[in-house]
């Protein structure tokens, strides 16, 4: 409000905006409180995964199944630095269902008939350690 009201000039609203930004991007995922039944997880695993395997699926839909999943895509150069779920995503337990070390797949413009080149690349996940230590806590 004070913004919005002029007591606070465009400089410092953007400044608090920015520390704001920071510290969320900075704290875990929030654990436990609203947990998702295991039956609905699954659901939620599985119809992702179907989703994304439709070869009819749209770039559209791929890119709503991407902004659904993670929340925050952190590239150091050619590299995966780290990733961020959307909360919706921790929830249901993608933290310790995606894997870490995936395939990048890229069409090579010199393979014979049409085949890929496939190079495993890893995709740290954020808090991921977290949630692995609770999950041990849990199954103990």
């Amino acid at each position: 409000m004070a913004h919005a009201d002029g007591r606070l000039s465009d400089q410092d609203y953007l400044a608090r905006m920015a520390s704001v930004r920071r510290e969320q991007a900075a704290a875990p995922p929030a654990r436990g409180g609203a947990a998702v039944p295991a039956d609905r997880a699954l659901a939620y695993l599985r119809n992702l995964a179907e989703t994304w395997a439709n070869p009819g699926i749209r770039p559209e839909t791929r890119a709503q199944v991407i902004h659904a999943v993670y929340e925050r895509i952190d590239v150091r150069g050619l590299d995966f630095a780290e990733v961020k779920l959307t909360p919706e995503a921790y929830a249901h337990g993608l933290a310790l269902a995606l894997p870490e070390r995936v395939s990048r797949v890229r069409a090579g413009l010199a393979c014979p008939r049409g085949l890929r080149h496939a190079k495993s690349v890893l995709v740290p996940i954020h808090a991921r350690d977290e949630w692995e230590s609770a999950a041990g806590e849990d199954i103990a």
